[in-house]
């Protein structure tokens, strides 16, 4: 067969129906129940699936739609119902309202690119624990800053003045001064 499925079994593991997510051949890594009937999966090389059990219906979304890299592995869902999906190139935000990804790498500090399955944790907090090659990363999605926002509530602080390679020095430390 070529299609990715999903089985669906009662309490006895009897077989209640077999689902076919997608066409092409790929791992189920992850499923994210988002508490409308529908699934999110995560699929090894297929990328991300919204998937419609009732209706039978999948939408995919790949790189030609602003995920990162096609090797999916792991989803969590944060408070705003925003999707965080590990990959074998960092983490992708994934917003179902607007249909809009935001990559994370290593220019937001992520020190970990490739992730591996079964490596991901959402703690009763809400903090995000994710695992690969090379350790762990947390974060607190709620906690995260958007470029371009601004950030008001961090005060500026000059601890130190330097001109022309010789600090400058003051009856008083530079941060206590008005000019």
């Amino acid at each position: 067969s070529t299609m990715s499925r999903l089985y669906h079994f009662d309490e006895n593991l009897t077989l209640l129906d077999e689902h076919r997510v997608t066409h092409g051949r790929f791992n189920i890594e992850d499923i994210a129940f988002p508490g409308d009937s529908s699934l999110w999966i995560t699929l090894l090389g297929g990328g991300l699936c919204h998937y419609f059990p009732h209706s039978r219906k999948s939408e995919i979304y790949t790189t030609a739609d602003g995920l990162s890299n096609n090797t999916t592995y792991e989803i969590l869902t944060d408070r705003k119902g925003d999707l965080w999906i590990s990959t074998n190139q960092g983490i992708s935000r994934f917003t179902p309202q607007t249909k809009k990804f935001r990559i994370f790498g290593p220019s937001d500090g992520l020190q970990i690119e490739e992730f591996n399955s079964d490596a991901a944790f959402k703690a009763p907090n809400g903090e995000m624990f994710f695992g690969g090659m090379g350790g762990i990363v947390s974060f607190k999605p709620y906690e995260m800053v958007e470029p371009g926002t601004p950030t008001a509530t961090v005060p500026l602080i000059i601890n130190r003045l330097v001109t022309n390679g010789h600090e400058l020095h003051f009856e008083r430390a530079v941060y206590e001064m008005d000019t």
